[in-house]
């Protein structure tokens, strides 16, 4: 899967704000991040559904989870899909905390945690499925 590839790319791009020299290199390494994160879930849809029958229909019931039960996936609701509207919409980079004031690269963490967590179950579920 290309969701795949761009998880690693998120992967190796999480390790860049870490080193950031200054606060510049941090927001420039932050925006890539959190587009990043954001960018998985579109190449899902639009790259990797279409390659095969099995697919969308396995993304699309995780798609049903994801939306019957917010406070599970709270991560892909307040982080994945908000904040890239912060950051690069509104220019703010100072949204990278959660509501429990953690640092918004342990919550990029957790993102990239549950996205891998996903994508294993999409394939997983379309396997069964003859994918």
């Amino acid at each position: 899967m290309q969701a795949r590839l761009v998880l690693a790319d998120c992967r190796v791009a999480l390790e860049q704000p870490e080193h950031a020299p200054d606060p510049a290199a941090f927001r420039v390494s932050w925006a890539a991040v959190v587009a990043l994160l954001r960018a998985v879930r579109h190449v899902l849809d639009k790259v990797d559904g279409p390659q095969n029958e099995s697919l969308p229909r396995a993304i699309d019931a995780r798609r049903r989870l994801w939306s019957a039960d917010r406070a599970g996936n709270r991560v892909l609701w307040s982080f994945i899909e908000s904040e890239p509207k912060s950051v690069l919409k509104v220019c703010d980079s100072g949204s990278n905390q959660d509501g429990a004031g953690q640092l918004g690269l342990d919550v990029a963490r957790k993102a990239l945690a549950w996205w891998t967590a996903e994508l294993d179950a999409i394939e997983a579920a379309a396997g069964e499925q003859g994918g």
